[in-house]
């Protein structure tokens, strides 16, 4: 088999993927019964001997928590949804995927931050992508890099996958994501706006710009961040 039908393979059982996850995590039934649930215990060996058997079991798991609205409320709203995806994600045993060339760079950034900068950051290869969950439209929008305490938001976007303007036209036809390219560029402003409504300053870096000048989008990046840094010291201290 070519690598280009393995990767469409892999893109459709990511895919799948995110849809058994969104399930999972925004369906109040799915979520509020896993199968490790005071519920389920009663549902299997009824209410008395199931609640018993419940207690058991927190008390033998050291009160591990494994429904999504525990780790709301051990962990905080934000922080909670992310552990629950990453606790979501072990159980599918499927990772979201994203670009070797994009770590590279996002590995660059964090290892030249400040020890004081490296709190809240996510992306792929460090604590997994961050999410936001859009209400309206009821899906999951993941994000490539995201440091919180400044509210920046970094995206890396592919050529081929994003539908560079530079090199195609609005009405290019991507096989895999069965959109147009000028589709393509709507569902990512509209993305973007999502995360600015909730604060966030979205920038994006394209494959081919970074490729063409790697020290020079990797400065840009660090000069964004630590511009960030400074006004939010200004504003907190």
């Amino acid at each position: 088999m070519s690598n280009s039908s393995n990767y469409t393979k892999d893109v459709v059982v990511f895919f799948d993927g995110l849809y058994k996850i969104s399930k999972l995590m925004l369906d109040k039934d799915n979520r509020d019964k896993h199968i490790l649930s005071r519920d389920n215990f009663i549902i299997k060996y009824g209410e008395d001997v199931g609640n018993k058997k419940w207690e058991e079991h927190l008390k033998n798991r050291k009160n591990f928590r494994t429904t999504y609205n525990d780790f709301i409320f051990k962990y905080g709203e934000d922080e909670g949804k992310q552990k629950w995806k990453e606790h979501i994600f072990k159980i599918i045993k499927i990772d979201p995927t994203y670009s070797k060339v994009s770590q590279l760079l996002f590995d660059d950034i964090y290892n030249l931050l400040d020890d004081n900068m490296k709190n809240n950051i996510y992306y792929g290869s460090l604590n997994k992508e961050y999410f936001i969950y859009d209400k309206d439209s009821k899906k999951i929008f993941y994000h490539d890099y995201v440091m919180n305490d400044i509210k920046l938001i970094i995206e890396f976007n592919g050529d081929y996958w994003h539908a560079n303007p530079n090199i195609y036209v609005d009405d290019f036809y991507h096989t895999i994501r069965k959109m147009t390219a000028k589709d393509i560029w709507a569902a990512q402003r509209y993305k973007n706006k999502l995360a600015e409504n909730k604060g966030y300053q979205v920038i994006e870096i394209w494959e081919s710009d970074y490729k063409k000048d790697k020290k020079f989008i990797k400065n840009y990046c660090l000069n964004v961040i630590k511009n960030k840094y400074k006004k939010y010291e200004r504003r907190y201290n």
